[in-house]
C-alpha cells in the first residue's frame, strides 16, 4: 500500500510541522527494517519529542490485557511487556477509539502506580483496528509534561496508523 499525505486539514501547518508530517508519510511508505514496531516507536518518540511511545496488541476479546509489540523511552527501545488495561487510559482508547489527557493523568488514574513511577503527566492514545473495525491494539504517547502540539501529534499518528495496523494484522495472521 502506498500512503499519501492526509493532513490537508483546516489547520495551516508551518514549514517545520509540514516537514515532520511529510517524514511520517515517508516512513509509512518506505520503512523496510526487521523490527517495525520498535522502530516506529523510536521514530515517533524522536520526531514528536515525547518520552514514551508504545504499540500494543490486545491479548483477548475481553480487552483485559495488552502485549506491547514496540516500546520506546526517550527514543530508545525498551523490552516488551504485558499489562492489564483496568484503570488505564489505554482501556478508554479501546472503548472510544481515541483519548487525550493533556495533563494530570496521574491524578485521573491514581490507582495505576506506573504513571507516577514513570513521571507521566500527559497521554494520547489511538486504537488500531482491522478492516472490519475490530480493535487490534493501540498506539499510546505518554510524556512527563504537556504535549507541545497535540494537534500535530494526533495528525502524525493518524498518518502512521494505517501502516501500523497493516503490520499488526500481518503479524496476527502469521500467529493463526
Amino acid at each position: 500500500m502506498n500512503y499519501r499525505a492526509i493532513y490537508a486539514l483546516p489547520k495551516s501547518w508551518n514549514l517545520e510541522e509540514a516537514s515532520l508530517l511529510d517524514d511520517a508519510v515517508s516512513f509509512a511508505n518506505n520503512y523496510s527494517g526487521v523490527n517495525f514496531f520498535n522502530d516506529v516507536c523510536i521514530f515517533i518518540s524522536k520526531s514528536l519529542q515525547v518520552k514514551y511511545v508504545l504499540i500494543g496488541k490486545v491479548t483477548s476479546d475481553s480487552f483485559e490485557e495488552v502485549q506491547t509489540q514496540g516500546f520506546a523511552c526517550q527514543g530508545q527501545a525498551v523490552p516488551s511487556h504485558q499489562y492489564r488495561l483496568h484503570n488505564t487510559p489505554c482501556e478508554h482508547v479501546l472503548l472510544h477509539r481515541t483519548c487525550f489527557y493533556p495533563k494530570n493523568v496521574q491524578a485521573i488514574f491514581s490507582e495505576n502506580t506506573s504513571f507516577a513511577a514513570l513521571g507521566i503527566q500527559s497521554y494520547m492514545g489511538v486504537s488500531l483496528n482491522d478492516l472490519a473495525e475490530n480493535r487490534l491494539g493501540l498506539v499510546a504517547l505518554m510524556h512527563d509534561k504537556s504535549f507541545d502540539n497535540p494537534s500535530l501529534a494526533e495528525t502524525f499518528i493518524t498518518i502512521l496508523s494505517p501502516r501500523i495496523e497493516e503490520e499488526l494484522q500481518r503479524m496476527l495472521d502469521v500467529e493463526v
